[in-house]
């Protein structure tokens, strides 16, 4: 077994889901997860898709976008016009969340090179953590659940354990619930509850913010079952889709201070 110090513990891929255990905390942008799709295709070094996603990867972090949900597309027509979605945690600021997006942008595509389609995520071991995806049709809107990738604790609670379960499964439910049924661009809930004696859990989830209600309730309820394959008995947990994710610890995580965003949505094109 790896030192607690270690980031990176155990990684099984296959072609459709991804476990990825990181442990450790850092100041620095650090890849978490990142697939590049095997059977999707791929484009060739002078390929128009290749023009068209590297402009759009370069100009996506420039866009304003102040609430933390970019989706934008480049080029024409089906395989070379360029769609990419970045989420950010809604906790994050308008500067961290361009920088992650940035960052996640120049390192996807190195690490994917000639690939159509690609999803990381990234994040500091803080409050900062973003996903970048892109693609050569339309991904905009649309609830997609796989692959899915699981990122935890290595402790476990020895104490309470079925109290512990039923609280956790029970607020994320809730959440779930809350995140759905708000308006985009606010599909994220946060809160708190408690187990037993100090012990508290606390949790954050988040759709695209381009979902419907009923997807985005959909995507986390798919999430949520996925429990006892990720997390069931541990300290802390995280389950991410290219839709939706959730996460839970027994310390707070994310910043009281989260603010709703005002504005919309609307998926656009870069020029």
């Amino acid at each position: 077994m790896a030192s607690s110090s270690s980031k990176l513990l155990f990684f099984l891929i296959s072609p459709f889901f991804v476990h990825f255990l990181a442990l450790g905390a850092t100041a620095q942008l650090q890849m978490l997860y990142h697939l590049c799709y095997p059977n999707a295709g791929n484009y060739t070094t002078n390929s128009p898709y290749k023009a068209n996603l590297n402009h759009l990867l370069n100009s996506l972090p420039n866009t304003r976008r102040d609430y933390g949900f970019y989706n934008f597309s480049y080029g024409q027509n089906f395989p070379n016009k360029a769609y990419a979605i970045g989420i950010c945690r809604p906790d994050m600021d308008t500067k961290s969340c361009r920088n992650c997006i940035s960052v996640a942008s120049k390192k996807l595509i190195s690490l994917c090179p000639n690939f159509y389609l690609a999803i990381a995520g990234f994040d500091d071991g803080g409050s900062n953590y973003c996903m970048l995806r892109y693609a050569n049709y339309n991904i905009f809107r649309l609830m997609e659940n796989a692959p899915y990738f699981f990122v935890y604790s290595l402790s476990n609670i020895t104490e309470n354990l079925v109290k512990f379960k039923q609280t956790r499964n029970g607020l994320l439910k809730r959440l779930n619930s809350v995140a759905a049924a708000r308006g985009s661009p606010h599909k994220y809930a946060v809160g708190e509850e408690l187990v037993s004696g100090i012990l508290r859990v606390y949790a954050l989830v988040q759709c695209n913010y381009d979902l419907s209600e009923a997807d985005c309730n959909r995507c986390l309820d798919d999430t949520i079952t996925l429990i006892p394959e990720c997390c069931d008995n541990r300290a802390g947990g995280r389950v991410i889709t290219p839709s939706c994710s959730f996460r839970y610890e027994l310390s707070k995580f994310y910043k009281s201070s989260i603010e709703k965003p005002t504005v919309s949505a609307t998926p656009s094109t870069v020029s």
